[in-house]
């Protein structure tokens, strides 16, 4: 009859049969539906009780070790440890958007710090041809007010200021080369206490 092998189904499942029902008798539709949702119903009170369980899990964002033996056995082994998959997860949350903004300032700032220099070098022998025509005093002043701009912006180095002032100051010192650097050490010294 159809209720004992429904029986058997939800009982051991459809191969165990009942005293009732003959061995060779194949189980009827019936008999298969209701062990179907036999199983449906065990695997959803399964699920539902896992979720429940990672709800309560007492874990704080951060990837606390589990406090209990079953919490340890539910968690997945893999090739990071606890504290580095927390991390991670830590990490999917973040605003990308707000990253990526900081990591394009970062690489323009880093351009302008390396692009600075070499352009530095250009602007200097620019002025050094500039300044051929003008008096030692006029170089001198000329030399400290350039270096005082150049040293207030933070991509501009301070040896190449230094380099220019020696090589145009020391040149052209009317008292020989030098006085002239004497001169330019100097006058470095006030540029870079007063900068």
């Amino acid at each position: 009859p159809p209720t004992t092998a429904a029986a058997a189904a939800v009982g051991g499942g459809v191969t165990a049969a009942s005293a009732d029902a003959p061995p060779h008798d194949p189980p009827s539709a019936e008999a298969e539906a209701a062990a179907a949702a036999a199983r449906a119903a065990g695997e959803g009170a399964a699920a539902t009780a896992s979720s429940s369980d990672s709800r309560a899990s007492p874990h704080s964002a951060l990837g606390d070790a589990p406090t209990t033996a079953s919490a340890a056995a539910d968690r997945r082994p893999g090739l990071l440890t606890a504290r580095v998959e927390a991390a991670l997860a830590a990490l999917r949350n973040w605003d990308w958007v707000t990253v990526w903004k900081f990591c394009y300032i970062f690489a323009i700032v880093l351009i302008i710090y390396k692009a600075v220099p070499p352009l530095l070098n250009v602007l200097l022998s620019w002025m050094s041809r500039l300044m051929e025509s003008c008096s030692f005093a006029v170089i001198l002043l000329f030399t400290f007010g350039v270096g005082m701009v150049l040293f207030m912006l933070p991509p501009v180095p301070g040896p190449p200021i230094y380099l220019f002032g020696g090589f145009v100051i020391s040149e052209r010192s009317p008292w020989g080369f030098w006085w002239g650097c004497t001169i330019c050490i100097v006058l470095c010294f006030l540029l870079k206490l007063s900068a």
